[in-house]
């Protein structure tokens, strides 16, 4: 009897790492979505670049899903009440995201698509001696392409934290205006167009799916 117990231990034991092998290796489309599920994803920005946002998730498969998202910062300053600066940034996205599954807990996604972005900035400068006030209006309106690249951690099936790695081509249209200043010379009005190419910035995020 008892040897019949040691040969069952041993047994038990060998298969042990086999077990773990097994457990530790993704399982084919192992990423614990279905088509037809939804997901909310907010997104911790760092600076105006890299805003703060929400978005919204539709899963057309257990690896693809459509993304829409929004974000934007609003911000305001004054500086001894002779300067006053206020600021509004909003981004819209559309795209397409993929899903590899890692580990059973780690996903690695990639993201693509187009955005929208707009960034309006009013500064107002006033003089004392004088009296007089000069009030800047600027405007960067475009769109482009963004990619992302990210991985996701999996705390259970309906709610995850990760981080990503974002890049974008935009096109832009930039509008400046002044006004006021009274007998002082003011710059003119300005009107262009640019290209600009962000390299990458990092985001932080959390996701809940139902």
């Amino acid at each position: 009897m008892r040897r019949l117990r040691l040969i069952g231990l041993a047994a038990f034991t060998s298969a042990l790492p086999a077990f773990a092998v097994r457990a530790q290796a993704p399982a084919s489309d192992s990423t614990g979505f279905r088509a037809g599920q939804w997901g909310t994803e907010f997104t911790l920005g760092s600076n105006l670049g890299n805003p703060t946002g929400v978005g919204a998730l539709r899963f057309h498969s257990v690896r693809r899903a459509l993304l829409l998202d929004v974000l934007g910062r609003v911000s305001w300053q004054s500086g001894e009440a002779l300067l006053t600066e206020n600021q509004t940034f909003g981004r819209l996205r559309l795209g397409t995201r993929w899903y590899r599954p890692v580990t059973r807990q780690i996903l690695q996604s990639l993201t693509l698509g187009v955005l929208m972005s707009r960034d309006q900035r009013t500064q107002e400068q006033r003089y004392v001696v004088s009296g007089d006030s000069v009030k800047t209006r600027s405007t960067i309106a475009g769109g482009g392409l963004f990619a992302e690249l990210g991985a996701n951690w999996m705390v259970t099936s309906h709610l995850s934290l990760g981080a990503a790695w974002h890049t974008d081509v935009t096109h832009t249209r930039i509008t400046q205006r002044t006004e006021g200043g009274g007998p002082m010379l003011l710059p003119p009005n300005v009107r262009s167009t640019q290209w600009s190419a962000s390299l990458g910035q990092l985001v932080l995020r959390a996701g809940v799916y139902f």
